[in-house]
């Protein structure tokens, strides 16, 4: 008998950009399926471009489980909100202030779905074309 195995990726793609079309640095925390379209719910809070962190990094100020319950409900009819908040591939879209970069970090996810899923964040986020670079 002959088991198929699934590779689950954690990576984060990379992409060199300074600010979106908005002027505004987006990040936040998405999940993502693919069934029969791309459906992502995401939260995004906003920063204004001079804005300082400690540690040169700007990230979503909530953990996944603390808001899957409200926006699993909210968004794309409630059809995703009778699953846990860890069923779903799931990321986080960070900012480094010191490279000005964004960073869209997947926690699992085939490189296959991840490729689909990247071009969905990116337009979420208002993040643009750019050069991305996987690091494992």
């Amino acid at each position: 008998m002959m088991k198929k195995i699934v590779t689950l990726i954690q990576f984060a793609i990379t992409i060199n950009i300074r600010t979106n079309s908005t002027g505004m640095i987006k990040v936040g925390v998405f999940w993502a399926s693919v069934l029969l379209d791309i459906d992502v719910i995401f939260d995004i809070e906003e920063y204004s471009n001079d804005y300082q962190a400690e540690d040169m990094i700007i990230t979503y100020s909530k953990q996944h489980k603390d808001v899957w319950e409200k926006l699993s409900k909210e968004q794309l009819g409630g059809k995703y909100s009778i699953y846990q908040f860890d069923t779903l591939p799931r990321g986080r879209v960070w900012y480094d202030l010191e490279e000005k970069t964004y960073r869209i970090v997947f926690y699992r996810g085939s490189k296959a779905f991840i490729n689909m899923i990247v071009p969905k964040i990116k337009e979420l986020f208002d993040i643009g074309e750019a050069e991305i670079t996987k690091d494992e």
